[in-house]
């Protein structure tokens, strides 16, 4: 590869990662019922599903300098407190900031998570042909959605189920999220959601029932979502996933690459949502 074509394409993935990080807080900003100011960013809380730990959280929004991991850990205390929540989150989209804050916040006891963020930019193989994928209403999502919040173990009870539901077909309605998913003797088994943007568009909560993994379901419903964006002027799509998590290799190998990453911080005796 000559050193033009390396540049072209560090330019390349450096305006997609720009373009994830506008999309992604743009997205947060609209599924928030309110918006709370504190001396490193937003928090966005969304009062009719506390119990959604990824629309309940704190954002950092710029370079926090002079702002101690100590301080940062307060700030949500008092802010996550003071709405009930039992979680308390942080959402840092910076990559130098976010490392800024690995050790203090690990000290007090809070989990990391690095998140890849992975664009695809080339061009979309087809699906396999022989699954059947289907886009699907935010009401014909409600049996799969079910199902999937009953099998995670951090949900404890059907009051939650129900609540994560209720949430998903509420946020669906309130914005133009399409449904797809693979269908196996008359039920999903496994479904993503895309989010359409201007010439861009996100992937989100790519999720495979156990029995059905590694069976070519999840491929065809990511690809068909893929050409379901590219086929509505998005450029590139992308989607975010664990850095040490076996996904990012099934999605690398369908043509996503990292182009940065996003660090969500989290303090609970269980795991978020």
């Amino acid at each position: 590869m000559t050193s033009s074509n390396s540049s072209s394409m560090s330019k390349q993935a450096a305006e997609a990662l720009a373009q994830a990080r506008r999309f992604s807080r743009a997205l947060q900003d609209r599924t928030a019922t309110r918006t709370l100011r504190f001396s490193a960013g937003t928090a966005l809380f969304n009062d009719l599903f506390p119990k959604s730990w990824s629309h309940n959280f704190l954002r950092v929004d710029a370079p926090a300098e002079g702002i101690s991991a100590q301080a940062l850990a307060a700030q949500a205390e008092v802010l996550h407190g003071e709405a009930g929540h039992t979680h308390r989150r942080l959402w840092v989209d910076d990559a130098a900031t976010g490392e800024q804050f690995l050790d203090g916040l690990a000290s007090l006891g809070w989990q990391t998570t690095c998140e890849w963020v992975m664009a695809h930019l080339g061009e979309v193989p087809l699906p396999d042909p022989r699954v059947t994928v289907q886009e699907f209403s935010h009401e014909g999502m409600r049996p799969f959605w079910e199902e999937m919040f009953r099998r995670m173990e951090f949900v404890q009870d059907e009051k939650t189920v129900q609540q994560l539901t209720e949430r998903n077909l509420h946020l669906g309605q309130q914005s133009s999220v399409r449904h797809f998913g693979a269908v196996f003797e008359g039920r999903i088994v496994s479904a993503c959601d895309l989010y359409p943007g201007e010439g861009m568009a996100e992937i989100q909560d790519v999720e495979t029932l156990e029995e059905f993994r590694k069976k070519g379901f999840s491929r065809s419903v990511l690809l068909t979502a893929l050409r379901a964006a590219r086929e509505r002027g998005a450029a590139f799509t992308f989607l975010t996933t664990d850095a040490d998590d076996w996904p990012k290799e099934f999605y690398g190998r369908l043509g996503f690459q990292a182009v940065g990453r996003f660090f969500v911080f989290v303090r609970t005796p269980s795991r978020p949502e």
